[in-house]
């Protein structure tokens, strides 16, 4: 999991996650918000979730966060 800002028309900013399931998992977009809701609170919940393939790395090993925030910018590519 990743999670990252991205601008919003509505509040200025709001927090998606990117999640690389593993495989043969079956994930509920909704059970996963209202879990973060439960654990993390409304404001600290994701408000959108996307599911990814896989997740650009730094030159350290790092998820590149930086260039998740451009892709997702960009059309959400992958």
């Amino acid at each position: 999991v990743a999670v990252i800002g991205v601008p919003s028309e509505r509040w200025g900013e709001k927090v998606v996650a990117l999640v690389k399931p593993e495989r043969g998992a079956k994930l509920s977009e909704r059970a996963m918000i209202e879990w973060s809701k439960d654990k993390l609170g409304s404001v600290k919940a994701p408000k959108a979730i996307d599911i990814v393939e896989w997740f650009p790395l730094t030159a350290l090993g790092k998820i590149d966060k930086k260039q998740l925030r451009e892709q997702y910018l960009a059309g959400k590519s992958r």
